[in-house]
């Protein structure tokens, strides 16, 4: 009887530990939309080309993780996001970039290209600063359903100045770094 009783809560800790392990790896994922803010009627500013690195809290460099902007268009770039694996090799994921303004905020509207492409928009609001990218993901905590751009954009313009409108576990600072 004892065993059996073990057992049931091993079970039990095991499915809380791979809940709790699934919260954690979902974390980090901003809103996601079907459509983005805008079209892509925005030329895309040049000072985003270029290899960024995130910043740690200790005002290092993750030499780890990388961003390569680069060129696809006029009012589009690819953006490379690339980490390195366990055997030293670059893993990258592309995706497709554009700019939207809402108000006199800088949103960029972030799609991946690869074949599993789902379909959605990741939204991050940025902002230049000398030589660092601030970059802050919309919250997942939007449960709202939006029936098209006009909506979103208006949500969006209604809540952007609100700290808790945006992920921490999305805030990002970028910085170009050296030659690497």
């Amino acid at each position: 009887m004892k065993i059996f009783t073990l057992q049931r809560k091993a079970l039990s800790f095991s499915k809380i530990s791979l809940l709790i392990l699934s919260m954690f790896l979902l974390q980090g994922c901003p809103y996601e939309s079907t459509f983005p803010l805008t079209g892509k009627d925005i030329v895309f500013p040049s000072e985003y080309l270029g290899t960024w690195y995130e910043k740690d809290g200790n005002e290092g460099v993750l030499d780890y993780k990388k961003y390569i902007f680069r060129e696809l268009d006029d009012m589009s770039i690819y953006l490379d996001e690339m980490e390195l694996n366990d055997n030293d090799e670059w893993e990258t994921t592309t995706y497709e970039c554009h700019i939207s303004y809402v108000g006199e905020s800088r949103f960029v509207n972030v799609k991946t290209t690869d074949k599993t492409s789902d379909g959605v928009y990741y939204l991050y609001n940025v902002e230049m600063e000398d030589d660092q990218m601030n970059v802050r993901g919309i919250t997942t905590n939007i449960t709202k359903e939006f029936e098209n751009a006009d909506s979103l954009y208006q949500y969006v313009e209604k809540y952007k100045h609100l700290d808790f409108f945006y992920s921490a576990e999305d805030a990002k600072i970028l910085t170009q770094w050296g030659d690497h």
